[in-house]
């Protein structure tokens, strides 16, 4: 029996392509096996012998097109002579399962870990994460490129700057306060060793 508000309660998922959970029933055995008559199974007097639904086959199967969209996650800036490494969420938009996808990822002057990302099996509406892992680059590496991502017909990039760890205000900051700190806490530990002695002698 098929439920007339098929296509309002499914989001346009077809159930009837893929076998899933969502396609069993937990019924508990009623007191009485002709009430509750089913939904559909009413009828007006007179129209008993009246059919109310018409099922049919289709000849053809239209196959929904895929639409599947990519979304980078990178750092704007990387440090050269570090390994560089971002996510990419692959989202399944349509009410078809995705079967499978390679996805690739390239750039001028980086050099993918894992060329090439086998992505299957994803759901209706749903999605996946794939890491994406680079070469380290050499320490002088002070250039703007463009990591290119696809998976079948859909492209996406994303643009990073990779710099040398001298340029890198962030670092050269954090290292500055990080010995700030460690010079600090040695002479505060002098100072404290030595009036402990001190004391010790009177």
């Amino acid at each position: 029996m098929v439920d007339p508000t098929w296509g309002n309660t499914t989001n346009g998922v077809d159930y009837f392509k893929t076998l899933d959970f969502d396609h069993f029933a937990f019924v508990i055995r009623g007191i009485d096996s002709q009430y509750p008559i089913p939904a559909g199974g009413y009828k007006f007097a007179g129209n008993e012998s009246v059919k109310n639904v018409e099922v049919s086959l289709e000849r053809t199967y239209k196959k929904t097109p895929v639409n599947i969209s990519l979304k980078p996650l990178f750092n704007k800036k990387y440090t050269a002579g570090l390994s560089i490494e971002g996510v990419v969420i692959v989202e399944n938009n349509n009410g078809e399962m995705f079967d499978e996808g390679i996805l690739t990822a390239s750039s001028q002057i980086l050099t993918p870990k894992k060329p090439f990302h086998l992505i299957e099996n994803i759901p209706p509406f749903g999605k996946k994460e794939v890491v994406l892992s680079f070469n380290k680059t050499p320490f002088l590496t002070n250039r703007t490129d463009n990591i290119k991502i696809s998976l079948g017909s859909k492209e996406d990039d994303v643009k990073i700057k990779v710099s040398p760890i001298f340029l890198n205000y962030y670092l050269i900051l954090g290292g500055v306060l990080i010995g700030i700190f460690t010079i600090t806490s040695i002479i505060v530990a002098k100072k404290l060793r030595r009036l402990h002695l001190s004391r010790q002698r009177e």
